[in-house]
């Protein structure tokens, strides 16, 4: 029921849409909502940056003064320090950094406190996104324990796969998502071994040898004797899976000669079917 009432408030556009984090990633999306006819409420920490978006500028280059000020005085974007605000909102999008430390590792503080103050004002029905940039698992690891703490239960359930999915980024139906821990793909372990290191309940009951397989090939020393190992482990994992998605969500993009045009999205989500191409 509670999805249907949720699904039916975004398709008329009634639906109050809250995002966490009002920088660089977090506020092109609030105006990417505004501007889709939503009603965004924008949670942010910072007094300062509150207090100048209510006012109508912008502190993000790529968002102008203009586009913030209009959204402001329509009653479209409102901005607050307040995490209570959020309450009325059908959905939450959690947008705060998350810096690398010394040891290349994300810090995490955001994230948690984001998550604690959205929690608080969780409702049945409300829809969560982790937008953030961080490592596969941290919904589960981070955002399943707090919202089960506040007495909701959480079913982790997986993307049925599409086997039209590349037809419909081809057609632009859809944008191809590159997902990863790192964007590193030349070593295999921040591809595979970021997802399958450890049993996980979202790609259901995988044989237990994939797991030595994997402890094998990451301590191997000798590249090439690695790199098989690695590709029996992916062909093992390809038997019981039907595909593994791809993911690079920092806000970086590099192209080959050839590419003449490109436009990036403000949210990293982007869209590879718009690409031109010389001949």
């Amino acid at each position: 029921m509670h999805k249907s009432q949720l699904l039916s408030r975004i398709q008329s556009h009634d639906a109050v849409v809250a995002v966490v984090g009002l920088g660089y990633v977090g506020l092109p999306l609030a105006m990417e909502f505004a501007e889709a006819g939503f009603t965004v409420i924008g949670y942010d920490v910072s007094e300062r940056v509150v207090a100048l978006l209510n006012a109508g500028e912008s502190h993000i280059q790529d968002i102008s003064a203009a586009l913030v000020a209009k959204h402001v005085a329509s009653g479209r974007f409102i901005a607050t320090t307040d995490a209570a605000r959020m309450k009325a909102s059908d959905a939450i999008s959690i947008a705060v950094p998350t810096p690398l430390g010394k040891t290349r590792d994300p810090d995490m503080t955001y994230v948690h406190a984001a998550t604690q103050a959205v929690v608080a004002q969780a409702h049945p029905g409300l829809l969560i996104v982790l937008e953030s940039t961080t490592y596969p698992g941290t919904t589960r690891e981070v955002l399943q324990p707090a919202i089960e703490a506040a007495g909701f239960t959480v079913v982790p359930k997986s993307d049925v796969w599409n086997p039209n999915y590349l037809n419909a980024v081809d057609t632009g139906q859809t944008g191809l998502r590159l997902l990863g821990w790192t964007g590193d793909f030349g070593d295999p372990d921040n591809f595979i071994g970021t997802f399958f290191r450890t049993k996980q309940k979202a790609w259901g009951p995988l044989e237990a040898s994939i797991y030595t397989d994997l402890d094998a090939a990451r301590t191997e020393p000798d590249l090439a004797k690695r790199t098989e190992l690695y590709k029996a482990a992916n062909k093992k994992i390809m038997e019981f899976l039907p595909g593994v998605p791809y993911v690079h969500t920092k806000p970086a993009l590099a192209f080959v000669k050839g590419v003449e045009g490109y436009v990036p999205s403000p949210v990293s989500i982007e869209d590879f079917s718009k690409v031109s191409l010389s001949k």
